[in-house]
């Protein structure tokens, strides 16, 4: 099941560069501007930010699982939608519905893995999920400029729907599953309440101090990190001469670093104390992004942004573990609320960096991203013990 649900959440984020690299291509079908057709990849990102929080309650109430594969099973319908799109105005409609319907099922998936996996296993589970699902967003492009030119912008999109299709058929036949199978055991009587509403259950959330603790650190996280790393494409084209694409390749090494974490996970889960992680994440991440400011050529760049994608994630992973243990009886709610986090740190984060950058330039703000991950780092292990001494 984890391996499914990382496979959803792989497509998921895929969606969201998947036109990346299909922009001339569209540019071309609709007789328009690389601009103009450039409002499908912005519209996708608009139709994710707005819709994350409203998938969490929803399941909390209805079952994590089925939401899924209904949010899945849309996705393939607008998808296919997409592929027919005759004008460049419907397609970017149909990508702002994608990325509504999309937005349910990697927070979802969070949420399943925080209801169904033990405590001592779930930070090895989350990571290989963060794992797979990071991917998505890495090969979105490739797996979009490969289809688009081997067969059409269309067929990318066909390709897609039909992942999704298998998706929701599989994840479906899991959740009847489960449910036949609990059926045939005894359930505890539970007393019916009237469920609370998303602003109720969001102010619920919010005051809980540790709650604010971790979405607020996974804000500053995703700000600092997530920040510096969009921008370090610019600065690798304008200082070296990188060329854009090649400075875009160099940057998604970030992804591979993720990846090798999640496989790295186990040996460092028996190896470092789990309250020590996010020391060593902030330590290696701030490293990494302040050497960026300092290497005398490009080459440089890559193992920088490989070990800068291992830290984020060690101190991400975390992070998401603690988003577990926030509200047991609202999961979804939990990682909606995670997600957004996510989303507005690195929103905030992009345009003030880039603020700071044109101000006082690329040392300074690469340095000051860096010193500030590690202090971000050693204050979250700090917090993290002092909670885990607490509730022992």
């Amino acid at each position: 099941m984890l391996l499914i649900l990382a496979t959803a959440a792989f497509v998921s984020l895929a969606g969201t560069r998947l036109c990346d690299a299909m922009l001339p291509a569209l540019a071309e079908a609709f007789e328009t501007g690389t601009v103009e057709a450039s409002a499908v990849v912005s519209a996708y990102a608009i139709g994710y930010a707005v819709t994350q929080l409203l998938w969490g309650p929803v399941g909390d109430r209805h079952g994590k699982l089925r939401v899924i594969a209904i949010a899945a099973l849309a996705c393939t319908a607008i998808t296919l939608a997409a592929a027919a799109a005759t004008s460049l105005s419907a397609l970017v409609l149909a990508r702002a519905a994608m990325g509504a319907t999309a937005a349910g099922i990697f927070p979802l998936g969070l949420a399943w893995i925080s209801d169904n996996v033990p405590l001592a296993q779930r930070q090895q589970a989350l990571a290989r999920f963060s794992g797979v699902s990071v991917f998505g967003m890495i090969l979105g492009p490739l797996l979009g400029g490969l289809l688009s030119e081997a067969w059409s912008w269309r067929g990318a999109f066909l390709v897609v729907a039909a992942m999704y299709a298998i998706i929701a058929w599989v994840v479906w036949r899991r959740d009847r599953a489960a449910k036949a199978e609990a059926a045939t055991q005894p359930q505890p009587q539970l007393s019916a309440g009237p469920s609370p509403s998303l602003v109720q259950g969001l102010r619920h959330l919010w005051a809980l101090p540790w709650a604010r603790v971790v979405l607020l650190a996974t804000a500053a996280e995703v700000a600092l990190g997530i920040g510096c790393v969009a921008l370090a494409p610019t600065v690798l084209h304008q200082r070296f001469g990188l060329p854009l694409d090649k400075a875009g390749a160099v940057v998604a090494l970030f992804g591979v670093g993720g990846f090798l974490f999640s496989r790295a996970a186990p040996w460092l889960l028996r190896q470092i104390a789990r309250p020590r992680l996010p020391a060593l994440g902030g330590a290696i991440m701030g490293a990494s992004i302040a050497s960026l400011g300092l290497i005398p050529d490009w080459g440089w760049a890559a193992p920088a942004c490989v070990l800068a994608g291992f830290g984020f994630f060690t101190l991400h992973n975390t992070l998401q573990v603690q988003v577990t243990q926030l509200a047991p009886d609202a999961s979804g709610l939990s990682f909606a609320a995670f997600t957004a986090s996510n989303f507005f740190g690195q929103s905030a984060g992009v345009a003030i960096i880039a603020l700071a950058w044109a101000r006082f330039g690329e040392l300074p703000v690469f340095l000051v991203c860096g010193a500030g991950l590690l202090a971000l780092g050693l204050a979250m292990s700090v917090l993290v013990q002092r909670r885990v001494e607490a509730l022992t």
